[in-house]
């Protein structure tokens, strides 16, 4: 498994930043990903409560310094949860949250936003990421 490194703060104290876009101008060709070889599923987490959201968060964005949803109070975050044009979808890997995604369809007309995506770090490095 690789050796994660945590940023250095610089010499104001503060994170780097890097603010990456990904924009997809293609279709891609289908091809076909094993499934992971242990009991796993991915599940839609309908109107998932705020506290849900927050573990997940945290849970996948810890490590990485995350910190955008936790500026936003619980009413902000749970409007967010609640619109129509939001999904967000749980891995599970025998029971137990391995990753998330969310997905938001309002921001262009015809597409989607991959807003968050992660997995857990007890769950990196199994090649689940692609699948999922």
């Amino acid at each position: 498994m690789p050796i994660k490194r945590k940023p250095e703060l610089d010499d104001n104290g503060l994170w780097p930043v890097r603010i990456m876009y990904l924009r997809m101008s293609e279709k891609p060709k289908p091809q076909a990903l094993p499934s992971p070889a242990i009991p796993h599923a991915i599940q839609r987490a309908e109107k998932p409560t705020v506290a849900f959201y927050r573990f997940l968060y945290d849970a996948v964005g810890r490590d990485w310094a995350w910190t955008d949803r936790k500026k936003l109070n619980d009413g902000e975050l749970k409007e967010i949860l609640d619109d129509k044009d939001t999904e967000i979808y749980v891995l599970y890997i025998k029971g137990v949250p391995a990753g998330y995604a969310e997905l938001n369809f309002n921001q262009f007309p015809g597409s989607v936003d991959l807003a968050y995506f992660g997995i857990m770090p007890e769950f990196i490095g199994m090649k689940l990421g692609p699948y999922f």
